[in-house]
C-alpha cells in the first residue's frame, strides 16, 4: 500500500481515512474468534456474549444492511492511539469492512428466545451381570428392570434368576443404587425412576415389568408415587419386599448414619408414614409377591404384601407351598422355587398360581 502521505493529498481526506482505519480495528479488537469443533470455520463473537451450552448454536446475526450505531456496539475502552497498526502497513482500504454493511447488533436481527435442543437419552451403563443392559435386546415380553436388597447389589442377588429368565426370551436391565442399597430410600427411587425412563428409551417400549427384592419393593413403592413412573411399570414382582417396613430389632442394633435406607424402612419412619398416607397401589400395576412365614427381616411377614383387591394383588407364602423349603430372606432369590414362580409372574402378568412355584 502506498503511504498515505502522497502529494496533493488534502489534509481532511487523510484524518478521513485515518479515522476509518481507527474505528475498524476498534471493532475488530471488539470481537473474539470461535471455532467450531471439527470444522476449523471461524465466527466472530463480541467478547462479553454469554454462550449457553444447553442451548443450540447462537442465532444466525443479520447481515442485513444497517448503519452501526455507537449505542448497539459493545461498551469498550478505546483502543490506544499508540498502538494501532502502523499506517503504513495497514491492509487496503479496499479490504477494509464497510462500516455501513457491518453486522448488526441490534436487539431486533437476533432472537431473544433461545431454542433448547432435542433431549439425548443417556447410554446404559454396563450391565451388573453378562447380557444386561443391552439396548439392541429385543423381545415379545416387556423389558424387565432389577432391585437388589440392602447391602447387596444386582450380582449377588439374581445371578440365578437372570440368566433363567434371558433363556426364555426375556431383556434384562438394572443398575445398583445407593451405595449397595444403603443410601437413603428416597434418592435411590429417583435414581431407578430416571433409569427407567432411559431403558424405555433405549427399547423404544411404553412400559416395563420390575422384579424388586427386599428393600427393592420399598424403592419401587417410592418412586411409583413420588416420582411419577406409575404409568410406566405394568408387572411388579416382589420377593420379600419392606413394602410397609419392618419392626425387626435388627434395624436399631446398627449404628446411626451407618444405613440411611435401614432407617427409612423402619415401620414407623416418615417414609413409611407417608406412603401409607396414600393408599399400597399405584396406577394400574399389578403386583405379585413371594413371601416367608420365616422371615427374620422384613416383619411381620405378612406386611410384605400390598393391600388391594385380587385381580391387582397376588401372593404366594413360599414355606408353605414348599414345607421343605430351606429358604431364608438373605437367599431367597436364589431359590428354586421362587425363580420358577417368578418366571410365571411376569409370564402371566402378575397373575402367577401357586403351582407354578416349583419345590
Amino acid at each position: 500500500m502506498k503511504s498515505l502521505r502522497h502529494p496533493g493529498r488534502s489534509r481532511p481526506l487523510r484524518d478521513a481515512l485515518l479515522t476509518v482505519v481507527i474505528a475498524s480495528a476498534a471493532f475488530l479488537a471488539g470481537c473474539s474468534t470461535n471455532t467450531e469443533a471439527g470444522t476449523g470455520s471461524m465466527a466472530l463473537l463480541p467478547a462479553s456474549a454469554n454462550v449457553n451450552p444447553s442451548f443450540g448454536p447462537a442465532p444466525a446475526v443479520s447481515t442485513t444492511s444497517a448503519t452501526a450505531s455507537s449505542a448497539d456496539l459493545p461498551s469498550r475502552p478505546a483502543p490506544s492511539v499508540t498502538n494501532a497498526p502502523s499506517l503504513t502497513n495497514a491492509p487496503s482500504l479496499t479490504n477494509v469492512p464497510s462500516i455501513t454493511n457491518a453486522p448488526s447488533t441490534s436487539s431486533s436481527s437476533v432472537s431473544a428466545t433461545p431454542v433448547p435442543r432435542t433431549p439425548v437419552a443417556a447410554p446404559l451403563p454396563a450391565g451388573p451381570l453378562p447380557g444386561m443392559n443391552d439396548a439392541s435386546c429385543r423381545s415379545q415380553h416387556l423389558p424387565v428392570l432389577l432391585l437388589h436388597g440392602t447391602f447387596s447389589k444386582i450380582s449377588a442377588d439374581y445371578s440365578l434368576l437372570v440368566p433363567q429368565l434371558q433363556k426364555q426370551g426375556w431383556c434384562i436391565f438394572g443398575r445398583d443404587y445407593g451405595l449397595m442399597g444403603t443410601g437413603p430410600v428416597a434418592d435411590s427411587a429417583a435414581s431407578f425412576a430416571s433409569f427407567v425412563s432411559a431403558v424405555r428409551q433405549a427399547t423404544g417400549t411404553s412400559q416395563v415389568d420390575v422384579v424388586a427384592y427386599s428393600q427393592g419393593g420399598l424403592v419401587l413403592r417410592t418412586a411409583l408415587r413420588n416420582y411419577q413412573i406409575a404409568d410406566f411399570v405394568d408387572t411388579a414382582v416382589l420377593i420379600a419386599p419392606s413394602f410397609h417396613g419392618t419392626t425387626s430389632p435388627l434395624i436399631d442394633a446398627l449404628p446411626d448414619g451407618l444405613c440411611p435406607a435401614c432407617a427409612d424402612q423402619k415401620a414407623d419412619s416418615a417414609l413409611i408414614d407417608s406412603l401409607n398416607a396414600g393408599g399400597d397401589l399405584d396406577g394400574t400395576v399389578r403386583y405379585a409377591v413371594a413371601s416367608l412365614t420365616t422371615d427374620q427381616v422384613v416383619i411381620p411377614w405378612q406386611s410384605q404384601v400390598p393391600q388391594g383387591p385380587s385381580d391387582r394383588v397376588t401372593s404366594v407364602v413360599v414355606d408353605q407351598v414348599c414345607p421343605l423349603s430351606t429358604a431364608r430372606h438373605e437367599n431367597l432369590t436364589r431359590s428354586a422355587a421362587v425363580i420358577s414362580w417368578t418366571v410365571a409372574a411376569l409370564a402371566t402378568q402378575g397373575r402367577p398360581h401357586a403351582a407354578d412355584m416349583v419345590c
